[in-house]
């Protein structure tokens, strides 16, 4: 697909395609996303993070309201779901972790808003969003959130090697923590 994004900050002020069209609106939708795509892939990640939002933009505006029309609305919320994983992903690395986590919510409440297109959210997205959700707690020292998400990553992919890493990293951390409150408490009762 042509990743050449030709279409205008606002969908209401865009003319290039018919918006009552759904089927040219997801089109719209994906061309801005690829070329957030192609933007990341040469590591602008303020650019691509501009398309996916404008992306997201365009997906809340002209997503059919009507599930009847299954393969498109189909369509539509796995555009945002992949969005919602990209966007995570940038802040991540642009270490804003509180912007991050709220996309990685927005995935889970995805899932659990349509459980008729359960399909649309896998396990390896499931996997990735968890990872990213116990990543950035992790990173706001907020260990036990952190544990709590890298163990549901592990149950779901437990060969992943990153994911392992940063779960003993974590229990690690929690178990020194411990420790040091533990010592530092024996101290009043000695």
């Amino acid at each position: 697909m042509d990743s050449t994004d030709i279409y205008a900050n606002n969908p209401d002020d865009d003319s290039n395609f018919n918006k009552d069209d759904f089927a040219e609106s997801l089109k719209a939708c994906t061309v801005i996303k690829s070329a957030g795509v192609a933007l990341f892939r040469n590591s602008d990640l303020p650019e691509s993070l501009n398309k996916f939002m404008k992306s997201l933009k365009y997906c809340n505006e002209l997503m059919p309201t009507d599930s009847s029309i299954s393969p498109l609305y189909t369509g539509f919320l796995n555009l945002k779901k992949s969005l919602f994983l990209n966007v995570s992903l940038i802040y991540l690395k642009q270490n804003k972790y509180h912007e991050s986590i709220k996309y990685c919510n927005y995935l889970i409440e995805l899932k659990e808003s349509y459980p008729d297109f359960d399909q649309t959210v896998s396990e390896k997205d499931l996997t990735k969003c968890y990872y990213r959700l116990g990543k950035n707690y992790l990173n706001l020292k907020k260990y036990d959130q952190s544990l709590k998400y890298l163990l549901k990553a592990n149950n779901l992919d437990p060969i992943d090697k990153l994911i392992k890493s940063d779960l003993q990293n974590c229990q690690s951390i929690i178990t020194r923590q411990r420790e040091n409150e533990k010592s530092k408490y024996s101290k009043f009762f000695n």
